[in-house]
């Protein structure tokens, strides 16, 4: 099992937290609204009892697809003798997302591709940073995606991937805000978001 895993976090925009002032009813906004506009839905998941948020809340959703061919599925059919044999490329795939909050804040935890699509317009645009530099040593090698705007020239913003052995010691991050994150957390360091795991139980809840 790997003491790392690869995800995004985001946070709800806090004016939109205040305005709603029920945040378990913001969040059931946020799937139901995913539902009506994009009809597709993200099934609620009960967390094991030995996963321990201190004092935080939290509600696990998963979603997953259909399962679908990719986009050069129709170019191979047209060169295969037998379409049956292209049956293995055909996938589905699957997003979670894990929402932890209390009365003030809502934080998200996603993987997957429909995670972004689902929160669209709740999140912080420009968060990401500010919270990821807290839980990563500049020093580490742990980065794996950036994606920033920029506040001065003409380059409004920018997504950029990784290999391994990149870390924000090597930024030059002057006149830039980061809007997203994508690195490699070690388990221990789920520990500083609030998110402990018995050390009794050898599962893990992600």
């Amino acid at each position: 099992m790997s003491d790392t895993v690869n995800a995004k976090l985001y946070k709800i925009q806090d004016f939109i937290v205040q305005e709603k002032n029920n945040n378990e009813e913001l969040i059931q906004e946020v799937i139901d609204n995913y539902l009506k506009t994009k009809e597709n839905e993200f099934i609620p998941i009960g967390l094991s009892d030995s996963v321990n948020f201190d004092n935080w809340n939290a509600k696990l959703y998963v979603f997953t697809t259909g399962i679908k061919a990719p986009h050069w599925y129709d170019f191979l059919v047209s060169i295969v003798d037998d379409e049956e044999e292209l049956d293995n490329v055909k996938v589905q795939n699957s997003t979670f997302v894990l929402f932890i909050y209390d009365k003030e804040s809502i934080f998200i935890i996603s993987k997957g591709y429909h995670g972004h699509s689902l929160l669209d317009g709740y999140i912080e645009p420009f968060f990401g940073m500010d919270v990821l530099s807290k839980l990563v040593n500049k020093n580490s090698t742990e980065i794996r995606q950036l994606e920033e705007r920029g506040l001065f020239g003409i380059e409004l913003g920018a997504q950029r991937f990784f290999r391994e052995n990149y870390s924000l010691a090597f930024e030059d991050d002057f006149g830039k805000i980061y809007k997203a994150m994508l690195a490699s957390i070690n388990e221990d360091d789920f520990g500083k978001l609030g998110i402990t795991k018995k050390k009794n139980q050898q599962r893990s809840f992600l």
